[in-house]
């Protein structure tokens, strides 16, 4: 179990973790949209799977942003 002080540096590593995880990812996969799109190969993209790959980034950036907070507050004790 976490003590309160231990809660408290979680999200606020956690935040950060997150923010910057998930620019990059963003970055990148609306990189590669683009890049898809202006070399005429979109003839297989739908929305759906652009959808569904901002979603993966999003709950992917969630877990890895999570376990490198808590890697960091178990690491300072």
């Amino acid at each position: 179990m976490m003590t309160s002080e231990q809660k408290a540096k979680f999200y606020k590593y956690w935040k950060v973790a997150f923010k910057y995880l998930f620019s990059i990812f963003f970055a990148i996969v609306t990189i590669r949209i683009i890049v898809i799109l202006l070399a005429d190969r979109d003839e297989s993209m739908a929305i759906g799977s652009i959808t569904l790959g901002y979603v993966i980034i999003t709950f992917g950036s969630l877990g890895l942003s999570m376990l490198l907070a808590f890697i960091a507050v178990k690491k300072e004790d």
